[in-house]
């Protein structure tokens, strides 16, 4: 069984919609999925303005359970720019052994955020993917992730079964100043962003999307520590959100705060 109070990296394929939890303590099952490391142990080099950053998570592309395809590409990093105060880091995987960042753009670096003498690198731990069961016609499932895969599979008596849910978080308050019906405000729901679903416009200007909305889809999300004894952000609550552009494969990592 999984350790109860690590966070496992949630991984999520839009096409098959399924959902798997990556943790620390099960069995790797023939992929190298893994946590932490230092770049250069696996050859990782980095170019661009948002130089140093961090490898959090080290996913096998081999695995199908992924579901994203890079040419050319088999091991895509989840990296994240800790030292330049915690706002968006993206980049390009433009081959296993180098990333070229984008963001963040003229900062400044500080080796001691979020704490003093933060970790340069993070120590490396193998992860082992378990099968969430998702069922989007369940209401319970549907809300969970309501923000990431909608509630396209509800039927009309779940989804009043879904406002009767909500209706006892009063999530309708403020329904009448949008002028909306309670089934139209229901698909704003934004479970499991804490702040609400991030930014979907493609961060790289060279995107043949030219910016448009909704060019980078959630895959992956992180709520607390993956792994004993690692503090990614101190005494804060933090939740990691993992993008990637649907046509330049362009990532973008984000956090909210609780």
């Amino acid at each position: 069984m999984p350790h109860t109070e690590l966070h496992p990296l949630g991984l999520f394929d839009h096409d098959r919609r399924t959902v798997f939890l990556a943790y620390s303590d099960v069995p790797a099952s023939g992929y190298d999925h893994s946590f932490g490391g230092n770049p250069s142990d696996c050859d990782l080099t980095f170019t661009g303005p948002a130089i140093p950053l961090h490898l959090l998570f080290r996913l096998d592309l081999s695995d199908p359970r992924i579901g994203i395809d890079i040419p050319g590409v088999r091991w895509l990093p989840l990296c994240y720019g800790f030292g330049f105060g915690g706002g968006h880091t993206a980049y390009l995987v433009r081959s296993d052994t180098l990333v070229e960042t984008l963001e963040p753009v003229d900062k400044c670096f500080d080796p001691h955020f979020p704490y003093p003498d933060y970790p340069q690198s993070f120590p490396n731990h193998p992860l082992g993917l378990i099968e969430r069961e998702y069922d989007p016609s369940d209401v319970d499932d549907a809300l969970a992730f309501s923000a990431v895969f909608g509630l396209g599979g509800l039927s009309p008596a779940s989804r009043t079964l879904a406002i009767a849910r909500l209706e006892k978080h009063d999530f309708f308050e403020e329904v009448d100043a949008f002028e909306m019906t309670k089934d139209q405000f229901l698909d704003t729901c934004e479970y499991p962003f804490i702040q609400g679903p991030p930014e979907s416009q493609c961060p790289n200007p060279d995107c043949a999307t030219d910016s448009q909305d909704g060019a980078m889809v959630v895959f992956s999300l992180l709520d607390g520590d993956p792994v004993p004894d690692v503090s990614l952000f101190g005494d804060l609550g933090v939740q990691f959100i993992f993008q990637i552009c649907l046509s330049c494969r362009c990532s973008r990592v984000s956090n909210q705060c609780t």
